[in-house]
């Protein structure tokens, strides 16, 4: 089977804009397990068709995966064609997990989300489902459905946690169950820069380490941008890199992290949560179009803007925001 196109778009939407294709997602699961999630291409995919032919159950719903092993390929290979795939690699194993959306129409998806035995109950379901409906959402996909066995408790446990409803009141047998994503883009389209910390707290790269370490104790931080002459972001300083005593009397822009990843004010919350997520940090530097520091946004404005969010839809009081670039 060829990945001629790459899977670069399917119903006029292209993929390759979504950002698990430029940040593969990285977690450690609960046996402290490193894993990437990743979208499936032409370098994984005989390691996916393998999982699926030795790790997998076959027939376990609906007849599927089918038993036969060229009726399983067969079956591989469709919903190759039909679907936007992303895989679970573990370090340890290889590929362990898959998530998949088969577009019905230009704003509705159904979605499939499957783990090898050994490893599921360890995190792995959660995480592609997650990975799956952030892609979707950036995508523009509105709504996404699935059939779940009603046995399956862990399986339905994992989607009610990731936003999924019952679509009958009464389970029973297979369940439809739904995610409308229309409810989250009021949210999470809003522009970061409006509810980004103003006051941030700074450090010039040319500064002593021991300035840092007198703003570290006096404003209980954990990091401070590091900015230039003319407020345009340069580094990022941790506690974390004043630890050594050699370095007390350096420049800060001798033991600064360069790599810094700062955020544009325009971004929306979806965006940079996804950054959070996947790069395991508390806080960002939120820059404007010049790269100039604006503020700084952190795990906490985030969930206190989705507080304030909710207490106002309590009280009907409409919900102001700017519309972000995504």
């Amino acid at each position: 089977m060829g990945f001629e196109n790459d899977r670069k778009s399917c119903c006029g939407i292209n993929f390759e804009e979504c950002s698990i294709f430029k940040y593969p997602f990285a977690f450690v699961d609960k046996r402290k397990t490193p894993h990437l999630i990743l979208p499936l291409d032409a370098g994984t995919f005989e390691r996916f068709r393998t999982m699926y032919l030795t790790e997998m159950p076959r027939n376990s719903f609906n007849g599927l995966p089918p038993e036969e092993d060229k009726a399983c390929c067969r079956w591989l290979d469709h919903m190759l064609d039909k679907g936007i795939h992303l895989v679970a690699v573990s370090f340890d194993k290889g590929i362990v997990g898959h998530s998949a959306l088969f577009p019905i129409d230009s704003r509705t998806c159904e979605i499939l989300v499957t783990v090898v035995p050994a490893y599921r109950d360890r995190g792995v379901g959660t995480q592609l489902t997650r990975c799956a409906v952030e892609f979707a959402y950036e995508a523009g996909i509105e709504k996404i459905w699935l059939t779940v066995d009603s046995q399956n408790l862990v399986a339905r446990h994992v989607y009610v946690k990731c936003g999924f409803e019952y679509l009958s009141p009464q389970p029973s047998g297979e369940l439809d169950m739904s995610l409308d994503l229309r409810r989250y883009r009021r949210a999470e389209s809003t522009a970061i820069g409006t509810i980004a910390n103003a006051n941030v707290i700074s450090i010039r790269n040319d500064a002593l380490c021991s300035e840092a370490i007198e703003l570290f104790l006096q404003n209980r931080i954990g990091a401070l941008p590091v900015v230039d002459g003319s407020n345009a972001v340069v580094g990022i300083l941790s506690e974390t890199d004043l630890i050594p005593e050699t370095n007390f009397n350096m420049r800060v822009s001798d033991i600064m992290t360069k790599q810094v990843i700062a955020v544009k004010e325009k971004y929306s919350i979806a965006r940079v949560v996804r950054l959070f997520r996947c790069k395991k940090l508390r806080c960002f530097p939120v820059v404007d179009e010049h790269c100039k520091l604006v503020g700084v946004i952190g795990r906490k404005d985030i969930l206190e803007f989705y507080s304030k969010t909710l207490r106002k839809k309590k009280s009907g009081e409409p919900a102001m925001h700017a519309v972000a670039d995504k």
